[in-house]
């Protein structure tokens, strides 16, 4: 299960980074501002950070087979 929470936060990362570079390259980066605003995430970049966030954290802190 560890192994599949990294990945998928991996991917999760890689995408989001994808989309930030797609929009900064069309020039609407500045469209999905606020990315945090009123203590809550903001836009698909705000909720793509914050669930990448948490699926890394959870592969961090998911035990180890032993």
């Amino acid at each position: 299960m560890r192994k599949l929470l990294q990945v998928l936060a991996g991917l999760s990362w890689i995408g989001l980074l994808f989309f930030a570079g797609w929009q900064i390259y069309q020039g609407t980066f500045g469209n999905q501002m606020p990315i945090f605003a009123y203590n809550r995430p903001q836009g698909l970049l705000g909720w793509g950070i914050t669930g990448a966030g948490i699926l890394t954290l959870a592969a961090v802190v998911w035990p180890n087979r032993n």
